[in-house]
């Protein structure tokens, strides 16, 4: 309670108020790392050892921040009060930033959890709606054949998503069938410069040639 007086004397109310703000919102990311509503995979130690990092980073930047507050007030060092109040603030608004990414990718991840409840086309809508490549991972887990025009369409639309297209290559070639190779072969006459998006779609024709036994 005193470390609070100190603070609560030394900072202004917008500053404590940020900050409290700031470290709930340190304890919401603290709690999706222990409680991810993802599906976690064998890197996600890595991921956990970047996030928290980062969270040390601003922590330590944080305390240094208070710590010139008290030092200033205490040598009544305008300058070096001013200084610790500015990285503060700085700070706590970095930790609401990524608390509110954090609620923004829960959010999506609830949200793609209904996924495989929608309709081909529904989720078709979807991938073009929000630009969302998760919508075609649950067409390519169907391997719905009725899927196949409105892939093609993203596939030979030279302005659409680049996420996208190469979604929908590799969706095609999962799907196989004599109209997705036609569209695959068709892409790969008028594809661009994306050399990730021409590797997708060669790599898509053999996967079909494959099953075909070519």
């Amino acid at each position: 309670m005193s470390l609070f007086r100190i603070f609560s004397k030394n900072m202004t109310i917008p500053s404590i108020v940020l900050l409290l703000i700031g470290l709930l919102s340190a304890l919401y990311y603290v709690f999706d790392l222990r409680y991810p509503n993802h599906f976690v995979g064998d890197m996600y130690g890595l991921e956990v050892m970047f996030r928290v990092s980062i969270l040390v980073m601003v922590f330590s930047s944080l305390f240094i921040g208070l710590f010139m507050i008290m030092i200033g007030r205490k040598k009544k060092n305008s300058k070096l009060t001013k200084s610790g109040l500015f990285l503060a603030d700085i700070c706590s608004v970095v930790l609401i930033l990524l608390s509110i990414n954090v609620y923004s990718s829960r959010h999506k991840d609830d949200i793609r959890k209904t996924y495989p409840q929608k309709s081909t086309d529904e989720l078709i809508r979807i991938a073009l709606d929000n630009k969302d490549p998760y919508a075609i991972y649950e067409i390519i887990a169907r391997k719905d054949t009725s899927a196949v025009p409105e892939l093609s369409n993203i596939l030979l639309d030279e302005n659409q998503n680049a996420r996208l297209r190469i979604e929908s290559a590799h969706a095609l070639g999962q799907i196989g069938g004599y109209n997705a190779r036609t569209s695959l072969q068709k892409a790969l006459t008028i594809s661009d410069g994306n050399s990730y998006l021409i590797d997708t779609i060669k790599y898509s024709i053999e996967n079909i040639d494959r099953k075909n036994g070519r």
